[in-house]
């Protein structure tokens, strides 16, 4: 059985600003991005080529998105939620992707005091877990080994690993439930997406774990997910990362893995 692996490593820190309205019942929310850039050996869409390409992207620095964020107290200490979340395309001005128009989440949820319940399109936890631990703030998607190469960004192994409406993607997956519960410092996430395919249940599914820890000035992150394509083939995703701060210096460092099964032989 032919596998394929790849790693990631990186380490310095920076932070993402996060625009928002007011603290209502439905939030819209964004970010606009575009940038002319040009580059040697890269496409547009950083394929490799032997030439200089000049181009106007969209979310060159953080992704350029749009959304509409929601949530209503049910009493007895629960809240609904909810959050549709589509890509935004400056330069061309489209909104989605081939995943689909609310390509980064679709989500309706339900929290308390226990934790949280999401169901829809969302991260992986793999995904969710780089989040507090790339030390660039999830910039630079298109080359950013965290997102790229930890998060399954872009396998681009032509394979569609769990339920992602791609083949060259596993960091979103439709049909999942997602549960999140905060004791003290310690944070445990476990999700399941649903392959709904007739052949088998573990056909183009997809399941994680994933824990937080954090005590004083110190963050440690960590998760796993294992997928399965339409014909049985198995892709595993891990990420062990940490965040340390002292007076005006921050600490980040991240370590993924990722390996995909990409024959039946």
């Amino acid at each position: 059985m032919h596998k394929i692996s790849a790693l990631a490593l990186l380490a310095i820190s920076a932070a993402v600003p996060t625009l928002a309205q007011s603290q209502s019942s439905v939030t819209v929310y964004g970010i606009v991005d575009a940038a002319v850039r040009t580059q040697s050996g890269l496409t547009a869409g950083y394929a490799g080529t032997p030439k200089n390409t000049t181009v106007l992207n969209s979310g060159v620095g953080p992704t350029s998105r749009w959304g509409l964020r929601g949530q209503e107290d049910l009493g007895g200490g629960l809240k609904a939620t909810f959050n549709l979340e589509s890509t935004l395309g400056v330069d061309a001005g489209n909104s989605g992707s081939a995943a689909g128009f609310f390509d980064r989440a679709a989500v309706l949820g339900l929290a308390g005091n226990w934790g949280a319940v999401t169901a829809g399109r969302q991260n992986t936890l793999v995904a969710d877990s780089i989040v507090f631990s790339d030390p660039i703030g999830m910039r630079f998607a298109g080359m950013n080994p965290n997102i790229q190469v930890t998060s399954l960004t872009g396998h681009r192994l032509g394979i569609e690993y769990g339920a992602t409406n791609t083949n060259a993607a596993s960091n979103r997956v439709n049909n999942s439930i997602k549960y999140s519960g905060t004791f003290g410092g310690l944070t445990a996430r476990a999700m399941y997406s649903f392959g709904e395919s007739a052949a088998s249940t573990t056909r183009q599914d997809s399941k994680g774990l994933g824990l937080n820890y954090v005590v004083g000035d110190l963050a440690l992150t960590s998760a796993y997910t294992q997928f399965h394509d339409a014909n049985g083939l198995e892709l595993d995703a891990a990420t062990v990362g940490g965040a340390w701060k002292t007076g005006n210096l921050r600490l980040m460092l991240n370590y993924g893995r990722n390996q995909g099964d990409t024959t039946t032989t």
